[in-house]
C-alpha cells in the first residue's frame, strides 16, 4: 500500500470540464436552465455528411452528382459517364481531395 500513498501524492496539471461545466452545457443545448428561464439562443442549421439541404452548403453528395452518377450507370452509356466525370471534376471544392492533382508526368516516370 506504499504505492497507494505516493501516487495520491501526484500533482494533476491537467486541466479539464467539470461538473459546473458539463451543466452549463447542457443548458446551452436545451435552450433552458430548467428553472423556467428560457436562453435566447441561434438556431443551428441542419447539417449532415448524407442529407442534402436546399441552400445548404455544397457537398460531394449532391442531387445532382448522384443523379449523372445513377444515369450513367443505369444506361451504361459512356457520353453519359462523361457527363458525371465533367460534373464531379467542375464542382465546387468540398473534400481536402478536391484541392489535390495529379502530377502523370511524374507517376509514368516511376511506372517504368
Amino acid at each position: 500500500m506504499r504505492w497507494l500513498s505516493s501516487v495520491l501524492k501526484i500533482t494533476n496539471r491537467i486541466n479539464g470540464a467539470n461538473f459546473d461545466d458539463f451543466q452549463q452545457n447542457l443548458f446551452n443545448l436545451t435552450g433552458s436552465n430548467f428553472d423556467g428561464v428560457v436562453v435566447k439562443r441561434k438556431p443551428l442549421d441542419q447539417g449532415g455528411l448524407l442529407k442534402f439541404v436546399y441552400g445548404g452548403e455544397y457537398h460531394a453528395y449532391n442531387p445532382d452528382v448522384v443523379q449523372s452518377l445513377q444515369k450513367a450507370v443505369n444506361s451504361g452509356s459512356y457520353e453519359e459517364y462523361k457527363r458525371y466525370v465533367d460534373i464531379v471534376n467542375h464542382r465546387p471544392v468540398a473534400t481536402l481531395r478536391d484541392l489535390l492533382q495529379l502530377n502523370l508526368k511524374h507517376l509514368f516516370r516511376w511506372i517504368r
